[in-house]
């Protein structure tokens, strides 16, 4: 049985959580971090990286 390749750790999280998209975790940290009062974000293509085999 081959594993997946990436970061299924990541993805397993995000999925657990009931972030279906990339897209969705994008958009939960940049609401979020607004609550905390910072003007941060991500977009789709951070959480991809993230999601890869050699994050950052």
């Amino acid at each position: 049985m081959s594993q997946s390749p990436g970061n299924p750790a990541f993805r397993a999280a995000r999925l657990e959580r009931g972030r279906h998209s990339q897209s969705d975790v994008a958009t939960a940290y940049i609401a979020h971090a607004s609550l905390l009062g910072e003007d941060a974000g991500v977009n789709v293509r951070q959480v991809r990286w993230w999601e890869s085999s050699k994050p950052g």
